[in-house]
């Protein structure tokens, strides 16, 4: 907190106070990966997501008003780490959570961790995902 005080401060950015930019929601993630057809097919089938677009080099899935990109890694570029407890969670309705899990062993797909609201799996890129009926 006092890196990103002194950042505002080196910028003269305490004098925006009074006119503070606001952020509406995420316009779109991008997962980038080695493998994109497997990762589209877990997102498309497991997931559910529709396509919006297709190119060369990228798919883009719907995720309700956000757009999930899954992008072609450059050679030798590092993508999701297998252990890391980075993680994206997609919100689903609570009376669906025990839905979800069926899904989740329908596919194959292993149940990594679960909460009472929360279900935990990794995509094939080793991605921690999950769905979850938290409510903010």
């Amino acid at each position: 907190a006092e890196a990103i005080e002194a950042m505002a401060v080196s910028c003269n950015m305490h004098t925006f106070h009074d006119q503070e930019p606001t952020l509406s929601g995420v316009h779109h993630l991008a997962f980038r990966t080695h493998a994109r057809e497997e990762s589209t097919a877990f997102y498309t089938h497991v997931l559910g997501l529709a396509v919006l677009r297709e190119s060369e080099h990228s798919v883009w899935l719907s995720v309700g008003t956000t757009i999930l990109m899954i992008e072609d890694a450059a050679p030798g570029e590092i993508t999701a780490r297998a252990q890391s407890q980075d993680f994206v969670a997609f919100q689903c309705d609570v009376r669906e959570l025990s839905k979800w899990r069926e899904r989740f062993e329908g596919y194959g797909v292993a149940l990594e961790h679960s909460t009472e609201l929360t279900l935990y799996v990794r995509d094939p890129d080793g991605r921690r995902v999950g769905v979850s009926a938290y409510s903010v």
